[in-house]
């Protein structure tokens, strides 16, 4: 299946004419929720239920880093978003369509830069999405020009080239994977190349079990073997 590149004429004017409502209601506009990917829909509607003011809005919810989403709320209360006193809609001219990125074999984002507003939209293909209309682009996030430059990846010119950046990155992790095994030498473990490979693995898990909760494990130094002596406050 081929995939169209975004229409942002088509796709921004909808998104753009929502974004001002959410200082006027704690609530998202109901055209809004179909413009957005499935994750974002569901991320909307559940934490824009608990909001108390508008300054907590569903518009906040938009970027998923806290510090982008209180630049946001600046950028749309800016005089840019002031609706045109002739075609009473949001007017810009400067639309620069930066690439895409792949993910994985079922991520697919494009992003967009508005320089006259001070924004960029970033768009996930969905497929199936039955509540948005079915196939298309969805936008998965929406934060201020200016933090757009911290985003850690590489956009391509074409959906090519992203699927190739993506496969080359595939493979090169799946080579790193398969020299861990080089660490042993001659029968010998370099265990600072082995701890190293160990790493992410240990941040991870860290996530659930601390230090000191833990059981010791046995003595492995040499000498005669030695009766354990129960420790206070262990079971």
């Amino acid at each position: 299946m081929s995939i169209p590149p975004p229409a942002s004429q088509t796709l921004l004017p909808p998104l753009l004419a929502c974004l001002p409502t959410a200082f006027a209601s704690t609530r998202p506009p109901p055209a809004l929720l179909p413009l957005l990917s499935p994750i974002l829909r569901q991320r909307v509607q559940l934490l824009s239920g608990s909001a108390s003011s508008p300054s907590d809005s569903w518009l906040t919810k938009l970027s998923w880093d806290p510090s982008k989403a209180e630049g946001l709320a600046s950028v749309v209360e800016s005089e840019a978003f002031e609706l045109h006193p002739v075609s009473n809609e949001i007017e810009y001219d400067d639309v620069q369509n930066v690439g895409y990125r792949r993910l994985d074999e079922e991520t697919l984002q494009s992003r967009i830069d508005i320089r006259d507003l001070g924004l960029t939209v970033i768009y996930l293909w969905c497929i199936g999405d039955t509540e948005g209309g079915g196939d298309g682009w969805r936008v998965a996030e929406v934060i201020p020009l200016d933090n757009a430059a911290s985003i850690p990846t590489i956009w391509k010119k074409s959906i090519e080239e992203a699927n190739e950046a993506c496969t080359q990155n595939k493979s090169s992790s799946t080579t790193t994977e398969n020299n861990i095994p080089s660490a042993v030498t001659n029968g010998v473990h370099s265990s600072s190349a082995i701890d190293g490979a160990d790493d992410d693995d240990d941040d991870y898990w860290a996530q659930y079990d601390n230090a000191p909760s833990s059981t010791p494990g046995p003595s492995t130094s040499p000498g005669p073997k030695q009766t354990p002596k129960a420790r206070p406050g262990r079971t």
